[in-house]
């Protein structure tokens, strides 16, 4: 077990590749059916006035049997930073950068940066697309983030 790459959970969110927008049942953003309601407009530029996460399962699954690969939670993917990888990455299943941008996040804190896909209750819904990206230092984890394992 491991976390995913980057492409992998692209692959994913996108039920085995399809030209989908949001990793829901439909594609589509739907507050209150495949969404949490909280997030009121599927085009709303605040986040929800949540404190925590929906639970795991509540909404309709993606046509591939996956839950909450939007929207709930950024999720923590295996790949490291670099703004022009996937530039000069293979087309096929890249694996990600071997090393990211040390980042200094405190005193004393400092790590590499790393991507989180899917977007968060807490972020616009709009980032919670299958293509959106989010660079976070390794060492600062955000609260309203998580992780899903796959196999390997």
């Amino acid at each position: 077990m491991d976390l995913p790459t980057e492409a992998q959970w692209e692959y994913a969110a996108r039920s085995g590749g399809r030209p989908l927008r949001h990793a829901t049942n439909n594609g589509e953003l739907e507050p209150g059916r495949n969404i949490s309601s909280a997030n009121g407009s599927a085009w709303s530029l605040d986040g929800d006035s949540r404190e925590l996460p929906e639970p795991p399962g509540r909404y309709q699954p993606s046509p591939i049997g996956l839950y909450d690969m939007s929207g709930n939670v950024a999720e923590w993917v295996n790949d490291y930073y670099h703004a022009d990888y996937y530039q000069n990455s293979a087309r096929t299943n890249p694996v990600g950068p071997a090393a990211g941008k040390a980042v200094t996040v405190g005193p004393g804190l400092k790590g590499p940066e790393r991507v989180m896909r899917g977007g968060d209750y807490h972020g616009q819904i709009i980032n919670s697309s299958t293509v959106s990206r989010r660079v976070v230092p390794e060492s600062s984890v955000p609260l309203s983030g998580g992780f899903r394992c796959a196999s390997i």
